[in-house]
C-alpha cells in the first residue's frame, strides 16, 4: 500500500475512533463507577490485583483512550499513550496524576525497562501492526513485569471476515500465543463480550456469545 493510501486510511480510522469517543465521553464521565464495576465483574480486576501491585508500580496504558483503567486505580506513576491523545485531552480531564504522550503502540517513546505494568485493553486489534506493538511492550517492560491484556479472539475459520475501520485485525488464539512468545501467561479467563458502552447503557442485557479474553502475561 502506498504511503498516501495509508495516510488516508489512517485518517478515516482516526475519524471513526474520535467520533465514538466524543459520543462516549459524557456517558463515561457520568457513570465511572459503572465502568469500574465492569472491570471487576467482566475483566476480573479484583483477581488481577492478586497478581500485580499497582500502587508501587509505574504503569503504562497503551492505546488508553478516554476510559483508561488508570482512571480507576492508584499507582506510583501513571502514563497513557494514544495516537489521538491530544484530541482526547480536549474532551476529558484525566487528572494531575495521569501523564500523557501522543504516540503509537508500534513506537513507544520510552527507554527499555521503563515500566512495571503495562495495560492494553481492547486496543491491540485497533493497531496497524500488533506484532510491533507487543514487541515494543516487551522492550519497555522490565524483566518480570506484567502485561494486562484484554483482547477479542476469532476462530481461524473467521480470518477472512471483514470487521471495520477501527478494527483492522481479527486475531486468533494461535496468533496471540505467537505474539506473546516472550511472556509467560500467569492468568487467563474469558467472559462474555459486552463492552463498556453497552454495559453502561444496558447492563447484562447486552451479553453476547462473543468472548473477551483477559490475560496477565509476565515478561520472561
Amino acid at each position: 500500500m502506498s504511503s498516501i493510501l495509508r495516510r488516508i486510511r489512517e485518517w478515516r480510522k482516526h475519524k471513526v475512533e474520535l467520533g465514538f469517543q466524543r459520543k462516549w465521553v459524557k456517558l463515561y464521565t457520568n457513570h465511572m463507577s459503572k465502568v469500574l464495576e465492569y472491570w471487576r465483574r467482566y475483566r476480573f480486576l479484583t483477581e488481577i490485583e492478586g497478581y500485580v501491585d499497582f500502587q508501587s508500580s509505574r504503569v503504562l496504558d497503551v492505546g488508553c483512550g478516554i476510559s483508561s483503567l488508570l482512571n480507576h486505580i492508584d499507582a506510583k506513576e501513571k502514563w497513557g499513550v494514544d495516537p489521538l491523545m491530544d484530541e482526547y485531552k480536549e474532551l476529558f480531564a484525566y487528572g494531575k496524576a495521569f501523564r500523557f504522550k501522543k504516540a503509537r503502540g508500534e513506537n513507544l517513546p520510552f527507554p527499555a525497562n521503563s515500566f512495571d505494568i503495562i495495560v492494553c485493553s481492547n486496543a491491540l486489534d485497533h493497531t496497524e501492526d500488533p506484532k510491533k506493538v507487543v514487541d515494543e511492550i516487551h522492550r519497555v517492560l522490565r524483566v518480570g513485569g506484567n502485561l494486562i491484556l484484554t483482547v477479542e479472539l476469532f476462530p481461524e475459520t473467521d480470518k477472512t471476515q471483514k470487521r471495520d475501520l477501527a478494527h483492522p485485525h481479527a486475531l486468533s488464539e494461535h496468533e496471540l500465543i505467537s505474539l506473546l512468545r516472550n511472556f509467560d501467561i500467569v492468568f487467563h479467563k474469558q467472559s462474555h463480550f459486552i463492552g463498556l458502552y453497552n454495559y453502561v447503557l444496558y447492563g447484562e442485557n447486552f451479553e453476547t456469545r462473543k468472548l473477551e479474553h483477559v490475560l496477565v502475561a509476565r515478561e520472561k
